[in-house]
């Protein structure tokens, strides 16, 4: 009875295990942000397709676990297949530390630098800095804490079903909610 009780409010709660704990894709939402030149700021995302142990981890996008990076600045989307040559995503302890990506696309070249997380997007046209600036990521969605009212009210399902098995087990009459009339 008790271990019923138990399924049904794991179920009823929805106990998520640790974002790094999964094994899951995981997505990460990308800001780059400029702080030198031009007015151009860029979006995107990268996905890595295996999990996420701790310490030092390289995914890479020879089928290192790199599934996508997508990058939009200036109306140019830059994507794995625009890489000229290997692009790497490093984690280090569960949180990402650095993407290396050279890519080019319409005669524009962006460069995410593996040191500090740093970011050049050039016009090869006419040889002009159009950007530069910095890189965050933050997991899309976030993992949420277990809301309060949820554990509470799990370890008062808990105990009403302990104090059930008890009364039955020992032939006491059941717990009633109605009152007694006088």
């Amino acid at each position: 009875m008790l271990r019923l009780l138990a399924g049904i409010l794991v179920a009823l709660v929805g106990v998520q295990l640790p974002r790094s704990a999964q094994a899951s894709t995981l997505t990460f939402d990308l800001t780059l942000t400029n702080t030198l030149y031009g007015p151009e700021n860029g979006v995107g995302t990268l996905t890595v397709d295996a999990p996420i142990a701790g310490g030092v981890d390289a995914f890479t996008s020879n089928g290192g676990g790199l599934d996508s990076l997508n990058i939009t600045i200036d109306n140019q989307t830059f994507t794995l297949a625009n890489a000229l040559g290997l692009a790497q995503a490093t984690f280090l302890n569960g949180a990402l530390s650095s993407i290396s990506y050279v890519g080019q696309l319409n005669n524009f070249q962006l460069n995410l630098d593996t040191a500090g997380l740093f970011y050049l997007y050039n016009d090869l046209s006419n040889f002009s800095l159009a950007s530069a600036g910095t890189i965050s990521a933050v997991l899309d969605p976030p993992a949420a804490p277990l809301p309060p009212t949820a554990v509470l009210f799990a370890g008062g399902l808990l105990v009403f079903g302990f104090l059930t098995s008890r009364r039955k087990r020992f032939g006491l009459p059941s717990l009633s909610l109605s009152t007694a009339s006088a």
